[in-house]
């Protein structure tokens, strides 16, 4: 071996003793920052928690300022008699029972608060001084009565009643109110988007309903995915047990995406409809009349959706909860992929994406939530190390350290275990050395075995000289 190949292969294996040793020190100074954090985490200075008298006056100033209408209706969207009427059905009708720690009128306010403003879990905890699992609790224990009170208020009408008084529907004997679908925008999941996906592009649920002539609903059904058709929603709710229900010789109004059926009566076709279209003219024949005497009419239910989306901001944007669907395993091999004319993809087979495996009506709710509340109190009960799981405190400091010797030794298996990977001007001395093979093979074999696995240009080399051909034509045929 001549000088400068020596001064080379010395070069060459101090350049990797200094690897070896830098990749050390970097494990040694993770290792040291691990622990250092967690020492902190631990012996940091942590705040003064809130003295427990000053929270609760602020709480109590929260809730006398409720005294004054203008305020109540500003924050709860309802003035102080209405919501002191609110918090004695839900107790009285509702059965809402509370903690030693709360009262009813606290926990109805944040209820309220948080749909009426749409605020996070955080926004109310601070509001009101209060814990976020408290108040994640109290506005579930809220709800359910609430759902529970719905079959008290939303009841369908009453065949008997007559609107031959009011202007607007004395035309249409035998009517007893609108039915039209709303979307209310929700958040879900990226690869459930295109059911969610409505016409305009926004991610919404479909939510059929029903209302008189003096705004109020007679039924409500939540759930169905944004791409959904409401004539496909009215005939879930026709077929359900409890669902909607029209009696005979009477009818409801709809608009021109639901056809003339029993029960339902929807506008002429071809002709001027909507009320914004009437401004500055007048019917020029009878189709023209009824549609805008049709038009005026049910016009009551889109004031209805109307006016309960200015009233609860919860409806009017995307939710901060996210609605949990399945997962479809098939469309992995797409994500993060550029697909063309995808909105129009969308527009076309959305619709036939659609199960409406969460629509339910407020009953179905009610009891789901009742049932759940159930088995989890059992669980909770039945299992004593709940209790004791919450009480037990784990030492960061250990868990860090520990945590870092199972990875510093995965690490060093993973290190020993590898095969090093040969380089490409070693991978072609030994191909171009095989008796017998081509200089296509040599360039197709370097390609194969410098982005396969190391293991078999390993092979290839141990092989006896007479095999390396075969083993060569058995790796380029895969």
């Amino acid at each position: 071996m001549s000088h400068d190949q020596q001064v080379s292969t010395i070069k060459k294996r101090t350049r990797d003793d200094n690897d070896d040793e830098m990749e050390l020190i970097a494990v040694v100074s993770g290792f040291i920052m691990v622990a250092v954090g967690a020492c902190h985490n631990r012996f940091k200075h942590k705040d003064m928690p809130w003295i427990e008298h000053e929270r609760a006056m602020k709480r109590a100033y929260w809730l006398d300022s409720l005294m004054n209408d203008r305020i109540c209706k500003e924050q709860l969207r309802m003035d102080r008699s209405c919501f002191d009427k609110l918090c004695h059905v839900l107790v009285a009708k509702g059965g809402l029972v509370t903690t030693r720690n709360v009262t009813v009128l606290e926990i109805v306010a944040f209820f309220l608060h948080t749909l009426a403003h749409d605020l996070k879990n955080r926004t109310i905890g601070d509001v009101f001084t209060r814990s976020g699992e408290t108040v994640s609790r109290q506005f579930h224990t809220v709800l359910k009565v609430v759902m529970k009170i719905g079959k008290l208020y939303i009841k369908q009408v009453d065949s008997s009643v007559t609107y031959d008084g009011d202007n607007k529907w004395k035309w249409f004997e035998g009517a007893l109110g609108a039915l039209d679908g709303t979307l209310i925008k929700i958040t879900v999941r990226v690869e459930d988007r295109p059911r969610y996906r409505d016409r305009k592009g926004d991610i919404t649920t479909n939510v059929l309903a029903t209302c008189d002539p003096s705004l109020r609903f007679n039924y409500v059904l939540p759930g169905w995915e944004g791409s959904t058709s409401d004539p496909r929603i009215l005939g879930d709710a026709l077929q359900r047990p409890n669902g909607l229900k029209v009696p005979k010789n009477k009818y409801l109004l709809v608009d021109l995406g639901y056809s003339n059926a029993q029960g339902f009566l929807a506008p002429y076709k071809g002709s001027c409809y909507h009320l914004n279209l009437w401004r500055g003219t007048t019917p020029t024949n009878y189709k023209e009349l009824f549609n805008l005497r049709h038009s005026s009419a049910r016009n009551t239910i889109e004031r209805a959706f109307g006016l309960l989306k200015k009233r609860w901001a919860i409806l009017r944007k995307s939710s901060f909860y996210e609605k949990q669907t399945q997962d479809n395993k098939n469309a992995a091999s797409y994500r993060n992929k550029c697909i063309e004319n995808w909105d129009d993809i969308c527009t076309l087979f959305g619709a036939d994406r659609d199960v409406g495996d969460g629509s339910e009506q407020y009953d179905e709710a009610a009891d789901a939530m009742e049932e759940e509340m159930i088995s989890e109190g059992k669980s909770s009960s039945k299992d004593p190390t709940v209790s004791s799981s919450r009480k037990r405190k784990k030492d960061s400091v250990a868990d860090a350290v520990n945590s870092f010797a199972d990875s510093f030794r995965e690490y060093v298996q993973s290190k020993m275990n590898d095969t090093p990977k040969p380089t490409c001007q070693e991978i072609y001395t030994v191909v171009s050395e095989v008796y017998g093979i081509s200089r296509n093979q040599i360039m197709r074999a370097v390609k194969r075995f410098m982005n396969g696995n190391p293991d078999e240009f390993l092979m290839l080399k141990e092989l006896p000289e007479d095999e390396k051909l075969d083993w060569v034509l058995l790796c380029l045929a895969e």
